[in-house]
């Protein structure tokens, strides 16, 4: 099962910002960088599946105004981008950002790795890395050039 339109999730309001990190990518041939809060949602509407979200630092504020007044509980709509492991929907990520900004999926998976570990991948159900660190560049090529998705 993967998160999809119109899913409640909810966020521990604690993890919101706890888990802050920089995203860098290419975009119009300049490097362009930003610091996304990373955290763990549940997705209320399918089983209490667990993934991961990041939100973009200067747009926590308009996330916060979408919850459904308890804790933080939101409804996935057409603001939010996903990455994904394939087109069957496995590992599925959630990305709150200004949506005219184009870093390709690896970005973050690779960002959630160097900040969190391979804990933090089993949780979008993708492998571990055998060789950690050193490996991680191969381990991400086929994600490499896939661009994030809209609903």
């Amino acid at each position: 099962m993967t998160v999809e339109k119109g899913n409640k999730i909810f966020i521990a309001e604690g993890d919101v910002a706890a888990n802050p990190a920089t995203v860098n990518w290419q975009q119009n041939l300049s490097q362009k960088s930003d610091t996304y809060y990373m955290a763990v949602f549940t997705n209320k509407d399918k089983n209490d599946e667990q993934s991961y979200i990041f939100i973009q630092q200067g747009k926590l504020d308009a996330l916060k105004a979408k919850s459904s007044g308890d804790s933080f509980t939101i409804t996935v709509d057409d603001s939010f981008q996903y990455g994904q492991k394939n087109k069957q929907g496995e590992g599925r990520f959630l990305v709150f950002h200004d949506k005219s900004r184009n870093p390709f999926q690896w970005r973050f998976v690779s960002t959630l790795y160097s900040k969190l570990g391979n804990g933090a991948l089993a949780v979008i159900n993708l492998a571990p890395i055998p060789g950690g660190v050193k490996d991680i560049a191969k381990y991400f090529s086929g994600l490499i050039g896939d661009p994030l998705h809209n609903f």
